[in-house]
């Protein structure tokens, strides 16, 4: 299992966008949800349209000057993340740019922080879900105040050197948690990249113990599993389905469990999670 590993604050963004989302007042949509890989700081911008445009200009006119520069962003393979005005200006900012594997968002961090704000904007806005955007700012403040269990901190310490407040946070909600400061432990940038690294190993070992993953080499020919929806006005329905299309080439291997695939042209299709591809067998069953 690969993990997206980060050893300081502003090292890796990961940036995702929820919606669409009923309209709000002001006329919001969508919302982009960046988290930081290493002090999980979450930061929410309501927009309303999810361009490229504006996505940088929130992030070069609010989260980089006040929350700094990250080295690499990360994202899935939206067109927004694709357009050559995003490239240029991550490239002449100096930032890396990562996308996710295809059909795989779980590389994304920021899916596991949507699936809590979706959470807290029920249990607020279910008696009028236009107002999510007005709850934002709230949504913040309680995710970066709660204590995270991967780093044993709160993201306002981590990022911002900033002590948490418990006076808002109910037993509901998030639990807070005692720790006992030792004048001797670690500075706490260290103890919590520490703690990280070990919950990253701990689920790196359960997820290892589940698996069965297959390796693929340079050259060899894979399928790809396809996510077909039904379609009532070309009749057509997700049953009838092939399950896999291909076959396709791996060009190469994108960190652990990742490949670059191409056509049978060359022509390059993306990048995929192994649990997406299966080897491509032919009618001697030899897989090529």
């Amino acid at each position: 299992m690969h993990h997206v590993i980060s050893e300081r604050p502003n090292d890796i963004l990961c940036l995702d966008l929820m919606g669409p989302l009923p309209v709000s007042r002001d006329g919001a949509t969508q919302l982009l949800v960046t988290v930081d890989a290493f002090s999980k700081f979450v930061k929410l911008y309501p927009l309303r349209r999810a361009t490229t445009k504006a996505i940088l200009n929130k992030l070069q006119n609010d989260y980089f000057p006040n929350y700094g520069t990250p080295q690499k962003i990360l994202s899935d393979n939206g067109t927004q993340f694709r357009s050559q005005t995003w490239i240029s200006v991550l490239e002449s900012a100096n930032i890396k740019h990562i996308r996710t594997c295809v059909y795989h968002p779980q590389d994304n961090m920021t899916e596991r922080v949507n699936r809590e704000i979706g959470r807290i904007l029920r249990a607020f806005c279910h008696m009028k879900h236009t107002k999510w955007a007005t709850m934002t700012a709230q949504v913040e403040v309680w995710l970066n105040q709660a204590v995270h269990k991967s780093t044993g901190y709160a993201p306002i310490e981590l990022h911002l050197n900033e002590k948490r407040s418990n006076t808002f946070l109910t037993a509901n909600m998030f639990p807070s948690v005692n720790r006992v400061v030792n004048k001797n432990e670690p500075p706490i940038l260290e103890l919590a990249c520490s703690n990280l690294k070990a919950a990253v190993e701990k689920g790196k070992c359960y997820h290892d113990k589940k698996a069965n993953p297959v390796f693929f080499v340079d050259g060899s020919r894979v399928l790809i599993r396809t996510h077909p929806q039904s379609n009532a006005m070309l009749a057509e329905i997700k049953k009838f389905f092939l399950l896999y299309e291909g076959p396709y080439v791996v060009k190469k291997s994108s960190g652990a469990n990742s490949y670059v695939l191409t056509d049978l042209d060359g022509k390059l299709k993306g990048t995929y999670h192994m649990s997406e591809l299966k080897p491509f067998v032919t009618a001697d069953h030899n897989p090529l």
